[in-house]
């Protein structure tokens, strides 16, 4: 049974993504999986003007857990943080989703996870404004 909730919960999550994605005018995304992890992801993107960055990730169980999401800038070819977001808790999934006023320049997102002992980081591709 456990393992049909986590099936529908992944079918619903990717379904929901595919709503967002439709409704972002530009995003680049990739999913990762690990042993704790039933996937994991950064995302940036466009959408009224602004950046948009996101990652979350649904674990395999319930965990402690956290989730960092950094905004960077590319200045000189060295990455600058430039913000970030933090979230916890006790949970199968964790995600943070904001925007952040357009600039010009080279920007990426990275995300810290942790869960179950694990900690995975994942990058998003790069994006030009």
């Amino acid at each position: 049974m456990k393992k049909l909730f986590i099936v529908f919960l992944v079918l619903g999550v990717l379904l929901s993504l595919m709503g967002v994605v439709m409704a972002q005018e530009s995003l680049i995304y990739d999913l990762e999986s690990s042993d704790a992890f039933m996937y994991y992801a950064t995302f940036i993107g466009e959408y009224s003007g602004k950046i948009y960055c996101q990652a979350y990730h649904a674990t395999a169980d319930y965990y402690q857990q956290s989730l960092e999401l950094e905004l960077q800038k590319q200045v000189n070819g060295s990455w600058e943080k430039v913000t970030s977001w933090y979230k916890s808790g006790y949970d199968i999934k964790l995600e943070i989703e904001e925007f952040y006023p357009q600039s010009s320049g080279t920007y990426r997102c990275k995300s810290i996870h942790n869960a179950g002992g694990e900690t995975k980081v994942s990058y998003s591709d790069t994006w030009t404004f």
